[in-house]
């Protein structure tokens, strides 16, 4: 087998030993010249930084111009990110694409004390992405509203609600809603309102 200097990215080849990740080994890419004994190119022996663990004996793709390689095969789907080259589907890397059947955890809370009123507490370690909200008030004046993370976040949806029903309903596609590591969802309240705004909120709950 030969050596060649730099590689296409996107070229897919297979790894000859399991490599860590940021360690260099040995893989093969069908770069040779075309043989017509066997039908196809003669595939050559390279070195590659490996970007993330690699197994032996696996689907390899380059990632990076400096020949940098993840694991790739048809049952990992990969895609190539705008922040990044390329990326592995996992549930904490999903395509970048909200629309689908996976369905959502949904609370409904109503709050009646000015301030800040607990909506969602995520389970340590984790952060409340929200796709979907309504707010709804029940009491006879109009309601300054809104939502937070953290208790003294910044009042992110806020809004001047008309009295016995005014609502609002968000579905935010794309535009998900995220709060930090351990963020608590607050609903918020400019003044008292004594027969309540009801907050619904979809949502879902990640690790990054």
């Amino acid at each position: 087998m030969s050596k060649r200097k730099g590689l296409p990215i996107g070229l897919l080849g297979i790894s000859e030993e399991s490599i860590p990740k940021g360690k260099k080994g040995w893989c093969y890419f069908p770069l040779g010249k075309f043989d017509p004994e066997i039908g196809r190119n003669k595939w050559i022996k390279q070195k590659i930084l490996a970007i993330e663990d690699i197994r032996d004996k696996r689907d390899v793709i380059v990632a990076d111009e400096q020949g940098g390689c993840k694991e790739h095969t048809p049952v990992e789907l990969s895609y190539q990110s705008r922040s990044g080259p390329y990326q592995r589907v996992t549930e904490d890397f999903p395509l970048p694409i909200t629309a689908g059947i996976k369905p959502l955890l949904w609370k409904t809370v109503t709050a009646t004390a000015a301030g800040n009123t607990p909506i969602l507490t995520p389970v340590s370690g984790k952060k409340i992405r929200v796709h979907w909200f309504g707010l709804s008030n029940k009491h006879g004046a109009d309601a300054d509203v809104g939502l937070r993370f953290g208790g003294d976040g910044d009042i992110i949806h806020r809004y001047l609600l008309p009295a016995s029903g005014g609502n609002v309903m968000a579905n935010l596609l794309d535009a998900c809603w995220q709060g930090d590591l351990d963020d608590v969802l607050y609903a918020y309240l400019a003044a008292a309102y004594a027969t309540g705004i009801i907050f619904n909120i979809g949502y879902s709950e990640h690790i990054i």
